[in-house]
């Protein structure tokens, strides 16, 4: 009986959104300014199966502007390839899908082996991935024979490979970037147990630390990473609240280079709740798309009763 009231409650949250028209495009909720961003274009995404994986899931993003390819990673390990162009709106096409493979390519099986939780592209032109269960950072092919192929691991600092630190085994690795000064920057998706001080940290696999308060909200912690123009960095915070009202998101600029006493200054430029008019679904994947411009997407977590949703827009 439980499950059926839950099933029932996400059919009603889906249906009284009245966001999405029979092309899926967003009604309400584009082309125009909010808080501190700019929404360009939202869509949905609805793919019953690429290549033969099923579509869904999605946990992260990785945009290469050379070829407008876009890739997009699911938290089971699925690896998508899209042609992609963002103009005035966001135009995608399925191009092919992997299941990830391990270095000698055969596909990973274990949860623990496949849960991908963070992408990026490095400078190098390669994927890297953030795996959540056991703590990890690798490099991927994404072309031909290496599509989806384990390439190298990276080195993590000391304290991100223990995972007795981590909030939980859900905490781990969510997030990952490549910062042009910084190189590779990840975040755990809640505070790790040392230093203690509850603030939320960004850490360079080279060493340096950033540490900020994140939002209070129950569940409250880290799932995306981008960078920024100007220098710093952009955070994608998801809170799950309760049924009725399950997400808050909220998009936040980290001052990088304004830090005192170990804090940096950070700044909200948008929080997505119900309480101001937002039906926002479980965003996790976050990818910088030109200037200025970045798209973030939401995981249905292959249920019927949530969507794939992708926001486009402006942030300064």
């Amino acid at each position: 009986m439980k499950k059926i009231v839950i099933v029932l409650l996400g059919i009603l949250s889906v249906a009284s959104a009245g966001m999405f028209d029979r092309y899926g495009d967003i009604k309400p909720k584009k082309n125009i300014d909010y808080m501190g961003i700019h929404i360009i274009d939202q869509k949905r995404l609805s793919y019953r199966k690429i290549d033969g994986i099923p579509f869904g899931g999605i946990s992260d993003l990785a945009w290469y502007p050379s070829t407008h390819e876009l890739y997009m990673v699911s938290d089971r390990g699925a690896l998508f390839r899209f042609s992609a162009t963002f103009g005035r709106k966001i135009a995608l096409r399925p191009l092919g899908a992997t299941w990830i493979k391990d270095a000698k390519g055969i596909p990973y099986k274990t949860i623990n082996e496949r849960d991908t939780e963070g992408m990026t592209r490095d400078s190098r032109g390669k994927l890297l991935i953030a795996f959540e269960e056991t703590p990890r950072i690798a490099r991927f092919g994404k072309r031909g024979g290496n599509f989806g192929r384990k390439l190298s691991d990276e080195k993590l600092p000391k304290l991100l490979t223990d995972s007795s630190e981590y909030f939980n085994g859900n905490a781990m690795l969510e997030a990952v970037t490549y910062h042009p000064k910084y190189g590779i920057l990840t975040a755990a998706e809640r505070p790790l147990k040392t230093p203690g001080d509850g603030l939320q940290r960004v850490y360079s696999l080279r060493g340096k630390v950033w540490a900020f308060p994140t939002e209070k909200h129950p569940n409250n912690g880290i799932v995306a990473l981008a960078p920024m123009d100007d220098g710093n960095l952009l955070v994608l915070e998801r809170a799950y609240i309760s049924l009725l009202n399950p997400f808050i998101v909220t998009l936040k600029k980290v001052y990088l280079n304004q830090c005192l006493g170990g804090v940096c200054r950070s700044k909200i430029l948008a929080k997505m709740d119900i309480h101001v008019g937002w039906h926002v679904d479980n965003y996790e994947g976050l990818a910088k798309v030109g200037s200025n411009r970045y798209i973030m997407i939401t995981d249905d977590d292959y249920t019927f009763y949530r969507q794939t949703q992708m926001m486009y827009f402006e942030a300064h």
